[in-house]
């Protein structure tokens, strides 16, 4: 299987979860951008930076950047996938013990070639190809190139976060990544969902941010669990202005929010 293969491997038909309305240039540009900054904060790094514990993980920060690592690999040609959240922990740490280093200038270079490989295949594809083709994630979860970047582009959000924080460095979050990322992982981290909330009573909140002509309208309960992008001004009349930055993070559990809103759409799922 070639590297292009690798990246848009699937289907074209079939049950597809994707967020609407995400420009897939605007993603791929996202995910190269933070992708370099992420690098940038690796290699300014000292030795012994690497076996600094990250607060609120099992992982010192030369795990967590490893990790970053592994994660890019599955964007440009690993194809194991988790069949659940439970064994995505478990393939989490099966990558991670295939990473033979934990200094941050190694993995900054192992990671710049890995970027750089995302980012040829990325520029290979047009819209129409990243849009109609589908890639597996976990949990069963099969959605188009621009929802499945998502995913990257959140770690790398959140993972710069943990080493900044474990290292004292600085990590600014362009609000604008944020919210870009927000609009397209909503829609495809159902199998985060809380199974409570899944089966519980109907329940829905509508969010947007700051200057954005889009709101996310999130539904969930009674079985099922629906999130889709619109334009702010059909969305309902209750769309809530959000901090993307602070939603993230506070999605990922690493900061927690103090918008009542983004606290009640943090409690419907594990953590992220």
């Amino acid at each position: 299987m070639s590297d292009q293969e690798a990246i848009v491997a699937g289907s074209r038909s079939g049950d597809v979860v994707r967020a609407e309305r995400i420009d897939f240039g605007a993603m791929a540009d996202a995910v190269h951008t933070v992708g370099d900054q992420f690098t940038d904060l690796l290699r300014g790094l000292d030795d012994d930076d690497a076996s600094r514990p990250v607060p609120g993980l099992t992982w010192t920060v030369g795990d967590t950047a490893a990790h970053m690592l592994t994660i890019v690999r599955r964007a440009t040609g690993d194809r194991r996938r988790a069949d659940s959240l439970a064994g995505l922990a478990d393939l989490n740490e099966q990558c991670l013990g295939e990473i033979e280093t934990r200094h941050p200038h190694e993995l900054a270079n192992a990671l710049t070639d890995e970027n750089s490989t995302l980012t040829a295949l990325l520029g290979a594809l047009n819209t129409d190809t990243a849009t109609s083709m589908t890639v597996k994630l976990h949990a069963g979860v099969r959605t188009d190139v621009p929802s499945g970047l998502s995913y990257v582009l959140f770690d790398f959000l959140a993972h710069g976060h943990d080493i900044a924080i474990a290292t004292h460095r600085a990590w600014p979050i362009d609000p604008a990544h944020a919210a870009l990322d927000l609009h397209a992982c909503l829609p495809v981290f159902e199998p985060w969902v809380q199974h409570s909330v899944r089966t519980g009573p109907a329940q829905r909140t509508a969010v947007t941010f700051p200057g954005d002509a889009d709101a996310i309208v999130i539904e969930v309960g009674a079985g099922t669990y629906h999130a889709q992008n619109h334009r702010r001004t059909d969305a309902a009349e209750d769309v809530s202005e959000v901090d993307p930055t602070e939603a993230l993070l506070g999605l990922a559990r690493r900061t927690t929010a103090s918008s009542p809103v983004v606290q009640r759409l943090v409690s419907w799922f594990e953590p992220i």
